[in-house]
């Protein structure tokens, strides 16, 4: 009977060395003792190539230092446009104004409204974009969003939707996916 209870224990600690996350580490050790060369070499130098597709490659130093001498330029004309739009804040005299639409007062006049559409229809007709939201359309034709809306229902040359980020969208009918 005690050998047979010695028997079982025995059995159950085999069972528990051969579950998988003590084998996923025998694997582990073993993968690290077969390449351990080339995972010092790796470690070591922080030096890794990243290749795709043929003669196409690129060492990490090489890319680190790409990246900051590309994003230097990027970074201080952000910084200037920052500096620009605080300046125009404060001129307008509306602090931290979430966003500022152009003041028009009453209705547009015929010219206006033409104008407005023409530019609108100019910026959905841009390759580079399918879809175009109501507010940059509105920034683009130089009136506010609900009057760019209203421009934008009453032609039937578009079609208006819904965005992911659930801000209205337009396209022309004409352009399809």
């Amino acid at each position: 009977m005690e050998q047979q209870a010695t028997q079982t224990t025995l059995e159950l600690v085999i069972l528990k060395l051969l579950d998988w996350p003590f084998l996923a580490f025998i694997i582990l050790l073993l993968a690290i003792f077969l390449f351990r060369r080339q995972l010092a070499g790796i470690f070591g130098r922080g030096d890794i190539l990243i290749s795709w597709g043929e003669n196409r490659n690129i060492r990490l130093r090489e890319l680190s230092a790409s990246l900051d001498e590309e994003l230097d330029p990027i970074r201080d004309e952000i910084n200037a446009i920052k500096k620009a739009v605080t300046v125009i804040e404060s001129n307008f005299k509306v602090p931290n104004a979430p966003r500022l639409e152009p003041i028009i007062k009453g209705d547009l006049s015929s010219d206006q409204r033409d104008i407005a559409k023409q530019r609108m229809k100019e910026a959905l007709t841009n390759d580079e974009y399918l879809w175009r939201s109501n507010e940059r359309l509105a920034i683009i034709g130089g009136i506010s969003e609900s009057q760019a809306l209203n421009i934008l229902r009453a032609d039937p040359e578009v079609v208006l939707s819904m965005g992911k980020s659930r801000r209205q969208i337009a396209r022309l009918a004409s352009r399809s996916r």
